[in-house]
């Protein structure tokens, strides 16, 4: 195979590579959301954030009327549970004594897996203020960090096939 031929091959190769990771990077990363409110089941908890030596937290919502309700705290169903939503409101509360901070969660219905609630708008407000005050993990600089490294990519795929046309000029090539 010529030189030119193969060096079109690889800056085809290399130019579908870097539009394909292009389009991962437009449309696969993107800021994660949190579940949103839906009008059958919304909750909110209080305080969200627990300071030692711990706190009651009052976990409290509305679903459908004479709905079962369960609230989970780290992904463990919480004693006591399921409660019943009000059969003509369909207002709810439950209470438990936590020690530290830990994600809760709520599901209503009689069928398994139950339907997940949505956050309510002002808890979603609440969640927002309270993470200005944690130290922040991670990173949110991801997508600039990759699209970098798509750069310093082409750059390199230009540097190899640079050096393989001088070599296939100056006649070191072994084609």
């Amino acid at each position: 195979m010529p030189v030119r031929d193969r060096l079109r091959n690889t800056a085809a190769a290399m130019g579908i590579a870097v539009i394909v990771s292009v389009g991962v990077v437009a449309f696969g990363v993107g800021a994660a959301g949190a579940q949103t409110a839906t009008a059958a089941c919304e909750y909110t908890v209080s305080p969200v954030i627990v300071r030692p030596p711990g706190a009651t937290v009052t976990v409290q919502g509305f679903a459908p009327p004479g709905a079962t309700v369960y609230v989970f705290v780290a992904g463990v169903l919480q004693p006591g549970m399921p409660i019943g939503a009000d059969p003509v409101t369909g207002s709810w509360i439950y209470q438990f004594f936590a020690s530290q901070t830990a994600e809760v969660t709520v599901s209503y219905g009689t069928q398994y897996p139950p339907t997940a609630c949505g956050v309510s708008p002002e808890q979603e407000e609440i969640n927002r203020q309270a993470a200005r005050s944690l130290p922040r993990t991670g990173s949110d600089h991801v997508e600039s960090t990759v699209l970098l490294a798509l750069a310093l990519i082409g750059v390199g795929a230009v540097l190899v096939v640079a050096v393989r046309r001088h070599e296939g000029v100056r006649g070191r090539g072994n084609s």
